[in-house]
């Protein structure tokens, strides 16, 4: 469900951001997150060309949580981890890669 968004109105594209709230499918739980989609007429059809889905962290960043170091190629590495976990092709490795 949409909460709140802005739409944009272009030839041949349209974009729609905001914030919305989803069911995650495995437990129930409601989750808040931004979006954006951007759509392009092809073919015929509207089609989406962009979509980024987010978590909003604010109220984990409110917590101030203990700060705990990470070097740039660690960073770099969680990117392969993730990559890793889609080639398995099961669900669950790749949602144990989120954030609660």
């Amino acid at each position: 469900m949409i909460l709140s968004g802005d739409i944009i109105i272009g030839c041949n594209f349209a974009q729609d951001a905001g914030i919305y709230e989803f069911t995650m499918g495995s437990d129930g739980s409601k989750v808040k997150a931004r979006y954006t989609f951007i759509y392009i007429f092809e073919d015929g059809q509207w089609k989406i060309s962009q979509h980024h889905s987010s978590y909003m962290p604010e109220a984990y960043l409110a917590a101030k949580p203990t700060c705990t170091a990470i070097t740039e190629t660690e960073v770099r590495d969680l990117f392969t981890l993730w990559n890793n976990a889609l080639a398995t092709l099961d669900s669950a490795t790749v949602a144990a890669r989120y954030s609660k």
